[in-house]
């Protein structure tokens, strides 16, 4: 009876970490699009916001999609009156905050697509955080100005 108890326990913790991640709460992804590139070209940028529940902070460190040969994480900055993009590490997510990848600012960059998506279509983008958790994310392609 006790060996059943613990072993019940047991799959009901490795199951709840599992779906939630190590720390109990989960990162949670909304408002996921992907920019449809112009003229059909080979990159496109990903924008999100990813929200934060546990009282730990956590990074975005990396990402990958089956439509990209690479997905890098970038920012944009205005200096001098220039916009300059440039790679970065990762994007910390505060404890209990959020951090948005939008234009501008932040964001995912899909580079070396063999086709580019269209307005409508979906983009499967997984998500790897420094905890060491993964979150799957269908991001739909949508028409934006560049510049916004």
């Amino acid at each position: 009876m006790m060996r059943s108890k613990l072993l019940c326990s047991a799959l009901t913790w490795l199951m709840w970490t599992s779906c939630t991640g190590r720390d109990g709460a989960p990162v949670t992804v909304r408002d996921a699009w992907v920019r449809e590139p112009p003229g059909g070209h080979p990159i496109a940028a990903a924008y999100m916001v990813l929200e934060n529940a546990s009282d730990q902070a956590v990074a975005l460190v990396d990402a990958q999609s089956p439509v990209a040969e690479r997905v890098e994480i970038h920012t944009m900055s205005h200096e001098n009156g220039t916009m300059s993009m440039r790679q970065v590490e990762q994007v910390l997510v505060p404890a209990r905050g959020s951090a948005a990848l939008q234009s501008g600012g932040l964001h995912l960059m899909l580079i070396g697509m063999e086709k580019a998506p269209r307005h409508g279509d979906q983009v499967e983008l997984t998500l790897r955080f420094g905890d060491g958790t993964e979150r799957s994310v269908q991001a739909a392609v949508r028409r934006g100005g560049y510049g916004d």
